[in-house]
């Protein structure tokens, strides 16, 4: 890892199983570790989806055969600021205005103060957008750009 001055714990909303809305705790857990080929972003803003129920009920990890660890940070948008960068990862700086897709990341969504993400499922915030514009937008402009390819 090139830089890390995060600290060793954060505030997060997990779940200890699958469940409905009383299944969500705040709770405080490890800052994940990154990897080589990780992004740390300090999240600033969660977008929060339709689909968020279903992940909560365990229907995405049913549907794609993934077994989280519990507890299991929910969350798939997220928006901040680059805390951390892996060692193999070039294209981001701690300090970077960045936006990301954490759908069944295994080291935890963006209903988090941080999440280690693939830095190929991370983006540089475009124009002008704020950092609450660019943490909803992950699975919007994913499903957007899967429209047009099926097009």
């Amino acid at each position: 890892m090139k830089t890390d001055t995060s600290p060793k714990t954060m505030k997060s909303v997990a779940i200890d199983q699958w469940g409905g809305i009383e299944a969500l705790k705040l709770q405080t857990l490890p800052v994940p570790k990154v990897g080589p080929d990780e992004v740390l972003m300090h999240i600033e803003t969660a977008g929060v989806g339709k689909w968020d129920p279903f992940e909560r009920e365990g229907g995405f990890a049913k549907y794609y055969q993934f077994e989280p660890e519990f507890p299991h940070v929910l969350g798939s948008d997220g928006a901040g600021t680059v805390a951390a960068v892996g060692e193999s990862v070039d294209r981001f700086r701690p300090g970077d205005q960045v936006y990301g897709f954490t759908l069944l990341n295994p080291k935890g969504g963006s209903y988090a103060e941080y999440a280690a993400i693939k830095a190929d499922l991370v983006s540089h915030i475009p124009g002008k957008l704020t950092v609450q514009e660019a943490g909803a937008m992950p699975v919007g402009a994913i499903t957007g750009l899967g429209g047009l390819d099926d097009t």
